[in-house]
Order: structure tokens, then sequence, then C-alpha cells
């Protein structure tokens, strides 16, 4: 199997963090189906990185750009997570 570009990775993340940025929002609004379906979406993405998220060596700035997304999306989840156990 080839390994994924830089630039799929990257955007992959992207997508990832964006889904859960849209989890957080729905969270906070109470809106829990449209969560559970933002959840099952971000799944695939997971599965996808899980499976071909292997590059090699990547530049600096995308390794660097990696890691925000990275930190993004687990703030969001951590907030997620506890707006859902409130519920």
């Amino acid at each position: 199997m080839a390994r994924p570009s830089a630039a799929w990775l990257v955007q992959r993340y992207e997508s990832l963090a964006q889904l859960s940025m849209e989890m957080l929002e729905a969270a906070r609004q109470g809106r829990w189906d449209e969560l559970t379906g933002l959840e099952g979406m971000r799944s695939i993405l997971v599965s996808e990185l899980s499976q071909d998220s292997n590059p090699g060596e990547m530049p600096v700035e995308i390794s660097s750009r990696v890691a925000e997304l990275i930190r993004k999306i687990l703030e969001a989840d951590a907030e997620t997570t506890a707006l859902a156990g409130s519920w």
C-alpha cells in the first residue's frame, strides 16, 4: 500500500478538527441527535487515519500543523465529553 501524502494527512486532520468543533457546538446547544450523527461521520475519518496515517517523514511545518490540529481536536473532545456527561 502506498503511503498517504502529507497533504492527504493534513486534510483528514482538518476535517476531523472541523467535525470535532461541530460536535462541540451541538453539545453546547443540547442537540444530542446531531452530535451522534457527527460522531458517526468522525469515526469514519478516524478509521481512515488509523489505517493509512504513516506518511513517513514530513516537513516540520506539516508535522507542526498536524500537531496543532490534534491539540484542537483533543480540546474540543474534552469539552464535548464534559457536556455530554452532564446530559
